[in-house]
């Protein structure tokens, strides 16, 4: 029997050494911090930039030049802005009644009027597309069964919707006027109460796999198609729930489209419909991870593998034009590069990421180089969707509600640089930028070397101030995700504090901390040089002078946020230095740069909280890491202590020196605790009334509730 035990017992360790020696890997892979280089979609450099090569490339005009809402429907309101990081952008918020009448006529009209001088506006700069985000607040679903089996006669929804559809189709008649076609837009799967139950006592549950299904949408889209002034659908499966669904309006979406084959049914019903009316329907593949389909936004494979059975003259895919969302950083997205379907890319004229064009950020260089490549590299690549507007949640940035309201300054420039670029995107960059300056602040000579010589590198810089090169050049991966390249400061204006999140950004910058600290410092004095260079052309401004002095106010913000945030950059990095290494420099270094970093932020916060153009950032997160690395010290010292106490714990018990020896200092102490730790629940003799087990045992609780409480510096939770 002994020998039997032995033999399991050594069969059981060698089974556990053996597993181990196959899962670590895996888990460290998993749970571990690992980083490749990527092929980042590099900004052009001005020298490149200046180079006129606009006759040795051949050019084309871009069948597909759609443009999304902009600020239509958006109201401005002060009051509640900046404290919300919600995606509905609550278009129409005040136009559209729950109750009858259902719209307000006299707020309609100035959505009216919005829209035709919107509509004007794109038409100028040559769009030839909208894409409206709505679809069920229009569909009656009067060609399901006898016409009333999802809303009855007399329902609210089916009065709503006539109503709504009556209207609406006003501003869709006139865009189509204007020769801009309209594509409606929705995410799938779209919902009202009415039409869940609906399916729900139809089919048992919501069955995106079953044919019978997409019956219902395609009927309703039929039914669009014959009685609205429009010319597709956009869909999207990759983002939908209670982020992008209206307080009090129970229209909604979930994210129920998974695989390849609810795809295949749900765009196969859907292009049956819009063959036979002539229409198109348009898929984007941001698909952000979500089952089978999840990389289907940036892998070629997965992308030809979703796609490959659907083909029709009225299909076209739309992607974003980098492997991933509007991040610099980012390689271009290889799916552009090829395929069988007709693609267009999305472009963000106002980026999100990048403080929504809150100072100078002129995007044209990167998109030229995207758009000469993908039109070089595939011949399906036939057009652009640009977002004025969209993109993020609106009222978390600046209230810039383009082109009606606010600072629009940079986004006017991005769209008009961009319009220009897909009617041939091998124009001279240079002549571009200098028609847009001659446009809105006069054809000075020296004004217009000297402001687009400023916008032709602003990018450059707000990317250097905004993210670290160090960190954001590389592809990492941590708990099988892919972190974004700016990641110190999370989307869209919350300056990080956590150690998770920061000491991560120093491990993988460690080997060129300097560079990455420095990079902060450069982007400063770059943009207190623009300041000076548009100050310097100031006089030669002959129109449009209060936007001019609008935009040295964006660089006063942008010199203050980058100052700000350098100090903050150069105090975290320091300091997970000394925590790494205990370097006495690093130390001193860090401690300097915090108390620049404080006053900094002062300033930061007295000049733009509160401002509605140029808005404060967010750092009660930094601010709340500050507070835990100013208790280092202490945490170190406690720390010290508690591991002391756990060694005299363990080591003041040992049977063996109990045995050894007949006394040694807290010997009996020693004993209860090596009893409460192996043998709690056995009985031994009371030394003194002292040893007893349930006090070790109380004694264990006090050393890991002090580690839990060390281990957070005593701030956790840190956020209610």
């Amino acid at each position: 029997m002994k020998l039997k035990n032995i033999v399991l017992s050594a069969a059981f360790f060698g089974f556990s050494l053996l597993f181990g020696y196959f899962l670590a890997p895996k888990v460290n892979n998993y749970m571990g911090i690992s980083f490749k280089e990527k092929n980042v979609a590099q900004i052009p450099g001005i020298g490149q930039i200046l180079i006129d090569n606009s006759d040795t490339i051949a050019g084309k005009l871009m069948q597909f030049r759609l443009i999304d809402m902009g600020g239509v429907g958006i109201l401005p309101d002060s009051a509640n802005w900046g404290n919300s990081y919600s995606h509905n952008v609550e278009r129409f918020s005040d136009v559209i009644l729950s109750k009858e009448p259902f719209i307000d006529s006299l707020k309609f009209l100035r959505v009216k009027n919005q829209w035709e001088n919107y509509i004007n506006k794109m038409q100028r700069f040559d769009f030839n597309g909208i894409v409206f985000s709505g679809f069920l607040e229009f569909v009656l679903f009067d060609k399901v069964g006898n016409g009333y089996e999802i809303y009855p006669e007399g329902n609210v929804y089916r009065e709503r919707h006539k109503v709504l559809k009556a209207k609406f189709d006003e501003l869709f008649k006139y865009a189509r006027y204007k020769n801009l076609k309209v594509y409606l837009y929705t995410d799938m799967v779209a919902f009202t109460p009415l039409l869940r139950d609906y399916f729900i006592h139809k089919f048992g549950k919501i069955d995106v796999d079953n044919p019978a299904f997409w019956k219902i949408y395609q009927s309703g889209l039929e039914e669009l198609f014959e009685t609205m002034n429009i010319d597709g659908l956009m869909i999207r499966i990759g983002e939908a729930g209670a982020i992008y669904n209206k307080k009090d309006w129970d229209y909604s979406s979930e994210l129920y489209v998974k695989t390849d084959k609810s795809v295949e049914l749900m765009l196969k019903s859907m292009l049956q419909t819009a063959e036979k009316s002539n229409k198109q329907i348009i898929f984007r593949t941001w698909s952000v991870g979500i089952g089978q389909i999840g990389d289907m936004h940036t892998n070629p494979k997965t992308y030809e593998r979703v796609l490959s059975n659907i083909s029709s003259p009225n299909f076209i895919v739309s992607t974003k034009y980098c492997m991933g969302d509007f991040d610099s950083y980012l390689p271009l997205n290889p799916t552009l590069f090829k395929g069988k379907h007709k693609r267009i890319t999305e472009l963000q004229a106002r980026r999100e990421f990048e403080a929504f064009n809150a100072f100078p950020l002129y995007v044209a260089p990167l998109y030229q180089m995207a758009l000469r490549e993908f039109v070089s590299k595939n011949p399906n690549f036939d057009g652009v969707w640009l977002w004025t507007q969209e993109g993020g949640p609106l009222r978390a940035g600046p209230m810039s509600i383009y082109p009606f309201h606010g600072f629009n300054l940079i986004t006017d420039l991005n769209v008009y640089a961009i319009s220009r670029l897909i009617q041939d995107p091998n124009q001279y960059l240079v002549d571009i930028t200098k028609d847009w300056i001659s446009e809105t602040f006069g054809d000075d000579s020296l004004l217009l070397d000297t402001l687009s010589l400023l916008l032709l590198q602003s990018h450059q810089t707000a990317v250097k101030g905004l993210y670290i090169k160090e960190f954001a050049q590389w592809e990492v991966r941590a708990l099988g995700l892919e972190p974004p390249p700016m990641l110190w400061i999370f989307k869209w204006d919350i300056v990080g504090g956590g150690s998770s999140v920061l000491s991560n950004i120093y491990y993988i910058s460690r080997n060129n901390l300097d560079s990455a600290i420095d990079e902060g410092y450069q982007a400063v004095k770059e943009a207190e040089k623009y300041k000076q260079m548009a100050i310097s052309v100031k006089t030669k401004v002959n129109k449009n002078l209060e936007q001019y002095n609008q935009l040295i106010a964006s660089i006063d913000y942008q010199i203050n946020l980058f100052k700000t945030l350098a100090y903050y950059r150069n105090y975290f990095l320091k300091y997970y230095q000394w925590l790494d290494s205990g370097d006495k420099d690093a130390y001193k270094e860090w401690i300097l740069a915090l108390d620049n970093f404080m006053i900094a932020y002062e300033v930061h916060q007295d000049k733009y909280q509160g401002n509605l153009d140029f808005p404060a950032y967010n750092f009660t997160e930094a601010l709340a890491g500050i507070k835990i690395a100013g208790r280092s010290n202490t945490m170190i010292g406690l720390s010290r202590l508690i591991f002391i106490l756990m060694l005299f714990t363990v080591f003041a018990g040992l049977p063996i020196l109990q045995r050894k020896y007949s006394f040694y200092p807290l010997k009996s102490i020693g004993a209860m605790f090596w009893t409460a730790l192996f043998s709690p629940l056995s009985s031994f003799q009371k030394r003194k009334g002292f040893c007893i087990p349930a006090l070790g045992i109380f004694w264990y609780f006090l050393l890991i509730l002090s580690s839990i409480l060390v281990f957070t510096s005593f701030a956790a939770p840190q956020f209610a």
